[in-house]
């Protein structure tokens, strides 16, 4: 995070969610749904990051990804969130980054591409 906080500017807002996939993985003898994290830009809708894990791992590779993509690509002003849940897995990143954590009713730039993710995979949508 050194790295990331030298970084002189902070720009845009990013959605950040976090959802079951929309597809199953086996495990074992079971279909498992990974959990995925999407990050998408709220001005330009570019998807920044998009990554499943499991479970149990799901929380530490979602951080771990958003501060990969903060290194290379910039670090945002404010992270955009729907689900508490979510602004908690954001908070200790924020905090120590400087970033505005801020909860949204509806965060459409992250629908819209989740959506198309769901119909590119033949899911719902």
């Amino acid at each position: 995070m050194k790295r990331i906080r030298r970084q002189e500017t902070r720009r845009g807002e990013w959605e950040v969610d976090i959802f079951y996939a929309p597809f199953a993985v086996e495990e074992g003898e079971r279909p498992m749904f990974p959990r995925m994290m999407m990050c998408v830009d709220h001005a330009s809708g570019i998807v920044l990051q998009v990554h499943a894990a499991a479970h149990e791992t799901y929380a530490q590779e979602s951080v771990d990804k958003l501060l990969e993509t903060m290194l290379a690509g910039g670090c945002p002003a404010t992270f955009l969130f729907q689900r508490p849940e979510v602004g908690t897995l954001l908070r200790p990143i924020a905090e120590g980054l400087g970033i505005e954590l801020r909860q949204e009713d509806w965060l459409p730039a992250l629908e819209e591409a989740r959506e198309a993710l769901e119909q590119g995979l033949g899911g719902k949508g």
